[in-house]
């Protein structure tokens, strides 16, 4: 099993001290500024886990995992959501 993860969003999505915890346990982190980014990487090459903020520029966070969905069954947590909608679409999603 793969121990990359792929972050997109802002800094406070996934907070230093947890980047920090899965360093010490192997795993390998990259940090992308928007899901367009991590969605590049990702189709040269799979992670085990995509982070992904809900609100960022150019596709939201939704866009980009129905997009990862569409060529692999990775886990994907969207990060940064707060209204209902928000809620439902993530239940959707899984």
């Amino acid at each position: 099993m793969s121990k990359l993860i792929y972050v997109a969003g802002s800094s406070i999505t996934i907070p230093q001290v947890v980047v920090s915890f899965l360093e010490a346990n192997d795993f390998e982190i990259q940090i992308f500024e928007d899901g367009n980014q991590l969605y590049d990487a990702f189709e040269r090459e799979h992670c085990s886990l995509a982070i992904i903020d809900v609100a960022m520029p150019h596709s939201c966070g939704y866009q980009i995992a129905e997009k990862i969905r569409t060529i692999s069954k990775v886990s994907v947590v969207l990060t940064e959501f707060d209204s209902v909608e928000d809620r439902l679409r993530l239940h959707l999603l899984a």
